[in-house]
């Protein structure tokens, strides 16, 4: 699987979406040290410990998450990003007083945040 390692020496890097990559702690730190990205799209195995990380970035205005790994917890450590404008959020374990202490903290921002256990008529497995 490949890594994010050295992708701060991007420093002009407006746009980012990463698929199935090695994500940590370290490599998302990286990601908020970009001064100027405004689009961040995480799609894997994203932690909530991870997501702390991304919690210095003074760039982000629009976030695209899809993990299963994501929390409560995870969802509220975003509060500490201002500039934060829309999220967008799936497959999350993100509870309704989740979405809602976020939205109080950050009510500029357009959250749209939808977890596919809340469709409890849709099968586990679609067959031909």
């Amino acid at each position: 699987m490949p890594t994010l390692q050295n992708i701060a020496l991007l420093k002009n890097l407006t746009h980012l979406t990463v698929w199935n990559f090695a994500t940590s702690e370290s490599a998302m730190k990286e990601i908020s040290s970009l001064q100027h990205l405004k689009h961040l799209g995480l799609h894997g195995n994203i932690t909530d410990a991870e997501l702390r990380e991304l919690t210095s970035s003074t760039s982000i205005q629009n976030l695209d998450i899809n993990s299963r790994l994501v929390t409560d917890e995870g969802l509220q450590s975003l509060a500490n990003l201002h500039t934060l404008n829309e999220l967008h959020m799936r497959s999350s374990r993100v509870t309704l007083h989740g979405k809602v202490k976020l939205q109080e903290a950050l009510p500029q921002c357009d959250l749209d945040v939808l977890d596919l256990d809340q469709f409890t008529d849709v099968p586990d497995k679609i067959q031909n």
